[in-house]
């Protein structure tokens, strides 16, 4: 992109077009997300029609896409309350996710493996992004319900999140040799819980011992930083931020001086 400016005129309207949309959904009960999709379908068909030449994005949309799935599952873990009477719907939430997932996924890759004549295998991959219930539609849209269902909905659509991207890395990589599926998923599982909270409390501490206001920005770079390597080893990385999310929100210590802007319907 040769122009700079061109890219900050973008950005001030895609945050203008979200805080619209994040107001009319309140109403509509149609998630902003849903709105900004068709915004930008509608927005190519009218820079074509009127031959405006636009530039090339494709290199940022990773970038755009890591920091918005982050904030979204952190989003959704600031708003859990972790306690003894909560158990059942965890545990509800968690056999949704996997149920919901391994049956659409089943569904759809048989409909893939009969009408596309490929292998069961591949069919099975493709399927995949298209089981997940997204947690980018469902997070910004249970905010009109009552606290119980929204944890529930949240920490489903979540784990859902967090399940499918594992289940489809685990696909394409095969385990290391003498180990099964099984023995793999669960040993990077286990390791990305057990260093998740070891860094989160660390990381709560950290930030309740630093007298200063925390900026946002320096807050944005440590998720980033534990995004990055968790993807970078092939660990589980929106395990790590779901758990430094519910840490960070079932601690005693205050994190009032912590601003975290709604920015899930960018």
């Amino acid at each position: 992109m040769q122009n700079p400016y061109v890219v900050i005129i973008f950005a001030s309207l895609l945050v203008i077009f979200s805080y619209i949309f994040t107001q009319i959904s309140k109403y509509t009960k149609i998630p902003a997300v849903i709105f900004l999709i068709g915004t930008g379908i509608g927005g190519q068909f009218a820079v074509k029609y009127f031959g405006i030449n636009v530039p090339d994005l494709g290199n940022y949309l990773g970038l755009l896409g890591v920091v918005g799935l982050m904030m979204i599952v952190l989003e959704g873990a600031l708003d859990i309350k972790i306690h003894r009477n909560k158990i059942r719907t965890i545990l509800a939430a968690l056999a949704t996710s996997i149920i919901i997932l391994g049956v659409t996924n089943s569904l759809i890759a048989s409909i893939i493996y009969f009408t596309q004549n490929s292998t069961f295998m591949d069919a099975f991959l493709y399927a995949i992004p298209l089981s997940v219930v997204s947690s980018a539609i469902v997070i910004p849209s249970v905010h009109t319900l009552i606290p119980a269902k929204k944890e529930f909905m949240i920490l489903e659509a979540t784990l859902s999140d967090i399940f499918g991207i594992m289940l489809f890395a685990f696909w394409i990589h095969e385990p290391t040799e003498g180990q099964t599926y099984f023995e793999a998923i669960s040993l990077n599982v286990g390791i990305s819980v057990v260093v998740s909270v070891v860094l989160s409390y660390f990381l709560v501490y950290a930030f309740h011992k630093i007298k200063t206001e925390i900026k946002f920005f320096l807050f944005l770079a440590i998720l980033a930083l534990l995004f990055s390597v968790g993807e970078y080893f092939h660990y589980s990385a929106l395990l790590i931020i779901l758990i430094f999310g519910l840490v960070l929100n079932n601690t005693p210590v205050s994190y009032t001086h912590l601003t975290l802007p709604t920015i899930y319907s960018v």
